[in-house]
């Protein structure tokens, strides 16, 4: 038996929500003063706690709640 896959509305409900406090959301996920918003790309970032790999991971979520993952190579700066 597969698992129903959440439709975009469902995705689009729990985006909305967390979007309605990110601050809050990021404190509970990342622990307070773990985590900083960056004004010019509106996006709230916090070191990826599953990236064990060179350079730095990251997890970012933008305004709307939506989020990826990425990493910043070492040596460079933004």
């Amino acid at each position: 038996m597969s698992k129903k896959q959440p439709t975009r509305s469902y995705a689009q409900k729990v985006n909305h929500a967390a979007a309605s406090d990110l601050p809050k959301l990021m404190n509970k996920l990342f622990g307070e003063g773990q985590w900083f918003f960056d004004e010019s790309e509106g996006l709230h970032i916090a070191k990826d706690p599953q990236h064990s790999g060179p350079g730095f991971g990251f997890v970012a979520v933008r305004l709307d709640g939506t989020w990826f993952k990425g990493v910043r190579p070492d040596g460079v700066l933004q």
